[in-house]
C-alpha cells in the first residue's frame, strides 16, 4: 500500500509545468528549443524558472494494487480527470480542479511533477509546499476572490 499525496500547482504559469515560466522578448536566443514569432515582433519561450512554483497541498489517499509508481501515476491522472469509484468521487467532493500540467504528486516520499507528456521525478529541493493559510491567501489574490467568497478552484487541506 502506498501513501499518495496530490499537490497543485498556483503560479501562473503552472500549465507550462512545474518552475517553468513563459519569457517574452524582441529576440530569440539561440540555444533555446521551440521559439515561437508572435508576430508583433516578439518571441516567446519557455525556461526554467529558479524560484519554485507555489504548491497547495489538496488530497491525499492510500493507493494498493499497483506494481510500480508509474501505473500508480497514470491511474491517479484518470481517476482525478475522468475516472469514478470511491477516491474520485472524495476528490470532485471537495471541488477540486483536474490533476494538470505542473501539479504534483508523491509516493511515500518520491516526488512526480504532471508534465505535458506523462510524468517527471523532481527532487525534494525544487519543491516549494505552502501552508493552507499561505496557499488560500495567495490563491485568493491571484484570482481575485473577496475575503469570505467559497475558493472553487483548490481548498487546501487543514495545516
Amino acid at each position: 500500500m502506498a501513501k499518495v499525496s496530490v499537490f497543485h500547482n498556483l503560479h501562473r504559469d503552472a500549465g507550462l509545468g512545474l518552475n517553468t515560466k513563459l519569457v517574452r522578448s524582441t529576440y530569440a536566443p539561440e540555444g533555446i528549443e521551440r521559439v515561437s514569432e508572435l508576430g508583433d515582433g516578439t518571441f516567446c519561450w519557455r525556461e526554467y524558472e529558479p524560484i519554485r512554483h507555489p504548491l497547495a497541498w489538496v488530497f491525499q489517499y492510500e493507493a494498493k494494487g499497483f506494481a510500480t509508481d508509474e501505473e500508480l501515476l497514470y491511474d491517479a491522472f484518470e481517476m482525478f480527470n475522468i475516472g469514478e469509484g470511491p477516491v474520485a468521487l472524495e476528490y470532485r467532493g471537495r471541488k477540486l480542479r483536474s490533476l494538470s500540467v505542473g501539479d504534483v504528486i508523491a509516493i511515500d516520499g518520491r516526488h512526480y511533477a504532471c508534465a505535458p507528456v506523462g510524468w517527471k521525478e523532481v527532487p525534494r529541493s525544487e519543491i516549494r509546499w505552502m501552508a493552507a493559510r499561505q496557499a488560500e491567501e495567495y490563491a485568493r489574490e491571484r484570482y481575485g476572490f473577496r475575503p469570505n467568497e467559497p475558493l472553487t478552484i483548490s481548498v487546501p487541506l487543514p495545516d
